[in-house]
């Protein structure tokens, strides 16, 4: 869950490749596991995240903005956040202190702050180290990257082209399913529509759907919101389960009904799909055995190839970007 990819395209532009490997060895961080441990209806949790070398990246400790706590100086506050990030591993020899900002709660007065490299840059961007006083401890501290403010900006912005071609895509989109809808009532009304063959293609469409979500089972709890009771949030979380199923399942039905029926009377001598699949799955001659054989194979192959060509073809584009 822990990444930095935004910053990944700024150092691609100003940085070779193999300086880009060794800062992900040294001091970026391209992945980890967050690990929560809380107690349902409380608002207290800490979560911390783990780097993919086994290493505490980041300790937050979650309380509520009105629990008490001390209300140090911003003096005492600093030497506080710089001893946690000394304890962390960091050396701040090289950076400076260049932000401090004060945030005054009911009971008790938070800081943050975030000191900067003063030697080790890429292009205008640099590294950063921030640490945050909660009270009278010391949480959340990490290290990152900052982009340039004008190359952020720079990038985020969309032009009037941007903004044209958006609207003429979803007005493109729009009349098609307007005319796809149109005919698919004059379908319905002409009682065309093969609604057996939809119900089972959106009952398999459900069902697939489904099982993609049960990938997502191990990490159901990173969303859960401590101040609901588990048994709300496990209600709700296979509520929008049951709608997801729900709405693939009709959408499924309407696309596979219309295609059916539109193309059947589109050609009007061709076997309609549902025969035609009948005849392919039984095999019952020997070339359509074979070709089953060499799909099966093409397939198997291609499950093991186009990954392949696809990182290969991302190195390409990565290499012809620091080239020029």
């Amino acid at each position: 869950t822990y990444s930095q990819a935004r910053q990944l395209p700024y150092i691609r532009e100003t940085r070779d490749i193999a300086s880009l490997n060794e800062l992900y060895r040294t001091r970026l961080v391209p992945a980890g596991w967050r690990v929560r441990y809380f107690v349902p209806l409380e608002k207290e949790e800490y979560r911390v995240t783990i780097g993919v070398s086994g290493d505490v990246l980041r300790l937050d400790h979650l309380i509520d903005e009105n629990a008490p706590g001390d209300s140090l100086s911003e003096q005492e506050a600093v030497q506080l956040a710089a001893s946690a990030i000394q304890e962390a591993g960091y050396d701040l020899s090289n950076y400076g202190l260049i932000e401090s900002r004060l945030e005054k709660r009911p009971a008790r007065t938070d800081h943050n702050f975030v000191w900067e490299d003063s030697l080790a840059t890429i292009g205008d961007g640099s590294f950063r180290i921030s640490a945050t006083v909660q009270g009278g401890e010391a949480i959340r501290v990490r290290s990152y990257f900052k982009t340039p403010e004008a190359w952020s900006r720079a990038r985020n912005e969309s032009t009037i082209y941007d903004t044209v071609l958006s609207i003429l895509s979803v007005s493109m989109f729009g009349v098609l399913i307007v005319l796809a809808m149109r005919v698919y009532m004059q379908l319905i009304r002409g009682r065309e529509v093969n609604w057996q063959l939809g119900i089972l293609a959106g009952i398999a469409v459900s069902l697939l759907g489904l099982l993609s979500q049960a990938n997502g089972f191990p990490s159901i709890y990173a969303s859960y919101g401590t101040t609901m009771s588990m048994e709300a949030f496990l209600t709700s979380y296979f509520n929008s389960l049951y709608g997801y199923a729900i709405m693939m399942m009709l959408g499924s039905v309407v696309l596979f009904s219309f295609a059916e029926s539109f193309y059947r009377q589109s050609f009007p001598g061709s076997p309609d799909i549902k025969s035609w699949f009948a005849g392919v799955w039984r095999c019952r001659s020997e070339t359509q055995r074979s070709v089953w054989c060499e799909a099966l194979v093409l397939s198997y192959g291609a499950c093991l190839l186009v990954p392949g060509l696809l990182h290969i073809l991302a190195f390409g584009e990565q290499s012809i970007e620091l080239a020029t």
